[in-house]
């Protein structure tokens, strides 16, 4: 049978800051991360995310998401929750549909310049990192953030 020695103060210390995510990279921010419910659909994102993710019809859908984003004038919390989320669609269809990683990763880096610890974008960015190849590492520093703000 073996011994297992006793745990110290230390050892359950260092147990509690790892699951809290004590020893993860910080988006560098106490901000918020998610966007209040009353604003998760944006008027036009609906439309063009139709367009984008059922017609396949890229050049139309960002059509769509830039007259939604340019009707979006002001920097109240209201109108800056609905820039990001739309830039964060607007994004996905890039990188689902074209297939530009280069512009979806621009969108994500201005929804995320706005909202730093938005966890959808920073989900998203890191997907984008992944599928864009050649940056696994930046894409593991952008999952880690995401994980110290989302423990599940």
């Amino acid at each position: 049978m073996l011994f297992a020695p006793p745990l110290t103060s230390h050892h359950h210390d260092h147990i509690k800051r790892a699951l809290a995510g004590g020893d993860l990279p910080s988006t560098g921010f106490n901000t918020e991360t998610k966007p209040p419910l009353e604003l998760l659909h944006p008027r036009g994102m609906s439309e063009a995310d139709d367009v984008c993710l059922n017609d396949g019809d890229l050049k139309t859908s960002m059509s769509l998401f830039g007259a939604s984003i340019d009707r979006l004038g002001g920097t109240s919390k209201e109108s800056k929750w609905q820039r990001s989320i739309l830039l964060l669609h607007r994004a996905c269809c890039y990188r689902r549909i074209g297939r530009n990683y280069s512009m979806a990763l621009n969108d994500i880096d201005r929804a995320l310049s706005m909202y730093p610890s938005y966890t959808d974008a920073l989900f998203e960015k890191g997907v984008t990192l992944y599928d864009h190849g050649g940056q696994a590492s930046e894409a593991l520093q952008t999952f880690l953030q995401l994980l110290k703000l989302d423990r599940n």
